[in-house]
C-alpha cells in the first residue's frame, strides 16, 4: 500500500517570504471605540502580526504537530484526479478498540484532534473502557492534503474521500466524530455507506423543528414539551449568529474566488479573517498567540494554498447532477445511530426535539460550557461519559391473549392486539386498565395525572387516528405526550384510536378513519342518530340551547383552504381545532358536509 510517514516541514524559503510580506503589511484605519462587533480590532491584528514576524517559532509548532503520528496516501475519487491525503492515525493498545474518523471543518484542521488523542485511545474516559483507533485527515483543499483542480467536488466527494481512507486502512466498519463541515461530511458518509458507518457523534446539530408530516411523534413531543432554559438560550444564540455573523458564509458560498485573492496574497487578511472566528465562535476560550498563529500558519502553508478551503462552501451549495444537496445533511438519515453534544456558544444550538429529527439519535448531552471548537476548548467533554440509559418502563402484569372482547370485535382487532393496546395504555394511564374503565370520555374518576389541556388531547387523539405509524410508535408517542390521563381519554376511545392506527394504510387518510376520528373528537350523540356526533344534514342547521358553538361549514371551508397545501394528520387536527377554537361540540356537522370539505381540501383522492 502507498501509505508513507508524513512530517510537517515547511521550507525555509517559504518562511522567509512570509516574514517579508509581514514586514511590508499595511493596515486600514479604524473608528473610535471599535470593538469585535465590527470585526477583528486593529490593535489585536497588529499585535499578532508583530509576534508572527518577530517572535513566533513555527519550528516549535512543527515539532509539537509532529508528535502526532502522521501519514500520507493517495485516494482515487470517482470522476476526479487521485488526491494525496494527509492524515493523523493514532492506534490504541486497548483490545477491541473501535475505528473512529475525526472530521474537521473551517477554519479548523486536523490539529483539532490533538487534545483528544490521549482520551480516545487510552479507553479511560468513562465508556466502560471503550477505546478508539483515531484517524483524522486533512480534508482535500485543507492542510497538507492535495487541492482539487476540477469543479464539482462537493459533499459526496468529501464523504467518499474519508470513507475510502478508512477502507484503505482496513477499517471496514467505523464510527465518526464531526463538527462544522465534519457534521455534513460524516452525515453524508452515513447516507452513502450505512453498512460501514455505524455510529456518528456530532458536536453541533443543524436541523428544523419536527413537523407532523415528517416526524409525528417528535412533533407531539415538541408541541407538548416546553423548551428548557438552555434550549431557549440556544435558540437566542442561533438567531444572534444568523443576524450578525453570517457575512463570511454568504461570501464564501457565493463568490469564494473574490475573497481568495486577498487571502492568498496577504497574510494579514488571512490572520484577520481566521482570528475573528476563533474569538467569536468560542466560549471565552483563552487562546494564546501561539495557538492562533499555529492555526493560521497551517492555512498559510497549506498544500493547496490558503484560499482553496473556501470552495467547500460554494461546491456544497451548488451540487452538480451527481452531487448531494447541502440540505440533505439536515434531514433524517436512517440506519446510523447518532450521539449529539450541544455546546452553549456554538453557532447553531437547537432544542433536543429538533436535533432528534436527524436520525436514530440515542444520546444527547447539554454541556454548560463550550463553543464551536469543542475539541480544543473542552476535549474532556467530547467523549460521551455514559451509554444511552436503558428504557425505564413500569413493570406490567403479564396479559395472556384470550378470546376477543366485544370491544375488540367492534374494531376488528385480535385478542393479542387488544392485549398490546392495553399494555400501551397502561404505560401512561394509572390505574391500569385491568380494572373496568369508564365508558365516557369525560369522566374524571380515574384521572392519574392530568395537566394536558383537553384541546391538546383532542389534537393528539385525532392525529393518532390518522397517522400511519406503528403500534410501537403509539406507545412512544403516549410517553412523549405524557401527561395524558385515562379519565380524560377513556379506555374505549383509546382502543378505537389505537385500532385505527393499526389499520392505517400509508399516508392517505381513509374515509372510515375520518368518521371515527370525528366521532371521537365530538364525543356525543347527535339528534340524527349518527354514532359519535354524525348527524343528518338537516340537523346541521339546528343549534340547541346551552350547547357550545358548532363548527360551521364556512369554518371548515376556510380552514380547508388554508391547509390545502399540506394534507396530512396535521390537516385533520388543525382543521378541527382552528374551526372550533379548541372546544368540543355536542352536535357535529353532518358527515357528508364534513367529508365534502375534506375532499375539497385534497384529503380524499
Amino acid at each position: 500500500m502507498d501509505i508513507s510517514i508524513f512530517k510537517v516541514s515547511v521550507a525555509d524559503s517559504a518562511l522567509d517570504k512570509l516574514r517579508s510580506r509581514l514586514s511590508s503589511a499595511s493596515f486600514p484605519n479604524e473608528l473610535e471605540n471599535a470593538r469585535w462587533d465590527m470585526g477583528a480590532p486593529l490593535a489585536d491584528v497588529q499585535r499578532l502580526l508583530r509576534y508572527w514576524k518577530d517572535g513566533f517559532d513555527w519550528r516549535q509548532s512543527e515539532r509539537d504537530i509532529n508528535t502526532m503520528p502522521q501519514f500520507q496516501t493517495s485516494i482515487e475519487i470517482n470522476g476526479f484526479e487521485t488526491l494525496d491525503i494527509h492524515f493523523v492515525h493514532q492506534q490504541s493498545i486497548v483490545p477491541g478498540a473501535i475505528p473512529l474518523l475525526f472530521c474537521h471543518g473551517w477554519p479548523g484542521s486536523f490539529l483539532e484532534v490533538k487534545k483528544l488523542l490521549p482520551l480516545l485511545t487510552a479507553g479511560n474516559h468513562g465508556l466502560e473502557n471503550v477505546a478508539f483507533h483515531v484517524v483524522a485527515p486533512s480534508l482535500p483543499n485543507f492542510g497538507f492534503s492535495a487541492g482539487v483542480k476540477k469543479r464539482g467536488f462537493g459533499l459526496r466527494q468529501y464523504a467518499e474521500t474519508c470513507h475510502k481512507l478508512m477502507q484503505k486502512l482496513g477499517y471496514f466498519e467505523y464510527v465518526t466524530q464531526g463538527g462544522d463541515w465534519g457534521f455534513h461530511i460524516t452525515r453524508m458518509m452515513g447516507l452513502l455507506y450505512p453498512n460501514q458507518c455505524k455510529v456518528s457523534h456530532l458536536n453541533v446539530a443543524e436541523a428544523s423543528a419536527p413537523s407532523f408530516s415528517n416526524h409525528p411523534i417528535l412533533a407531539f413531543e415538541h408541541l407538548l414539551t416546553p423548551y428548557s432554559p438552555h434550549e431557549r438560550a440556544g435558540l437566542e444564540r442561533t438567531a444572534h449568529h444568523r443576524k450578525t455573523g453570517m457575512g463570511y458564509d454568504i461570501l464564501q458560498q457565493t463568490k469564494p474566488q473574490t475573497i481568495a485573492y486577498a487571502l492568498a496574497d496577504s497574510p494579514v487578511a488571512l490572520l484577520a479573517w481566521i482570528s475573528e472566528k476563533l474569538h467569536e465562535w468560542t466560549d471565552d476560550y483563552p487562546w494564546t498567540d501561539d495557538e492562533i498563529l499555529t492555526w493560521v500558519s497551517i492555512y498559510w502553508h497549506s498544500t493547496a494554498g490558503p484560499a482553496a478551503s473556501l470552495r467547500i462552501y460554494y461546491e456544497s451549495n451548488h451540487p452538480g447532477t451527481d452531487g448531494l444537496p447541502y440540505d440533505r445533511a439536515l434531514s433524517y438519515i436512517p440506519h446510523v445511530k447518532y450521539g449529539i453534544a450541544h455546546f452553549p456558544k456554538d453557532l447553531t444550538v437547537l432544542p433536543n426535539t429538533w436535533a432528534a429529527t436527524l436520525g436514530d439519535v440515542i444520546l444527547q448531552t447539554r454541556n454548560p460550557h463550550g463553543g464551536h471548537f469543542a475539541a480544543v476548548e473542552h476535549p474532556e467533554i467530547i467523549p460521551p461519559k455514559r451509554r444511552p440509559p436503558p428504557p425505564t418502563t413500569p413493570s406490567l402484569p403479564a396479559t395472556k391473549p384470550s378470546r376477543p372482547s366485544a370491544l375488540a370485535k367492534a374494531h376488528h382487532i385480535s385478542a393479542r392486539t387488544e392485549a398490546e393496546i392495553r399494555e400501551a395504555f397502561s404505560l401512561f394511564a394509572v390505574p391500569s386498565p385491568s380494572a373496568k374503565p369508564s365508558a365516557t370520555a369525560t369522566s374524571s374518576s380515574s384521572v392519574a395525572r392530568s395537566s394536558l389541556p383537553s384541546s391538546s388531547l383532542r389534537r393528539a387523539l385525532l392525529a393518532l387516528a390518522c397517522a400511519p405509524t406503528s403500534a410501537a410508535e403509539l406507545a412512544s408517542l403516549l410517553e412523549a405526550a405524557d401527561p395524558i390521563a385515562s379519565g380524560v381519554v377513556g379506555y374505549e376511545n383509546f382502543v378505537a384510536v389505537a385500532a385505527l392506527k393499526l389499520q392505517a394504510r400509508g399516508a392517505e387518510v381513509r374515509r372510515g378513519e375520518v368518521r371515527e376520528a370525528w366521532g371521537l373528537f365530538v364525543g356525543g350523540e347527535d339528534k340524527g342518530g349518527g354514532r359519535g356526533g354524525f348527524g343528518e344534514d338537516k340537523d346541521e342547521e339546528e343549534e340547541g340551547e346551552g350547547e357550545e358553538r358548532r363548527i360551521t361549514i364556512a369554518d371548515l371551508r376556510r380552514v380547508a383552504r388554508e391547509l390545502k397545501e399540506e394534507v396530512s394528520e396535521q390537516v385533520l387536527a388543525d382543521m378541527i381545532l382552528e374551526a372550533n377554537g379548541g372546544r368540543g361540540v355536542k352536535r357535529g356537522v353532518g358527515v357528508r358536509e364534513f367529508e365534502g370539505v375534506m375532499r375539497r381540501a385534497g384529503v380524499f383522492g
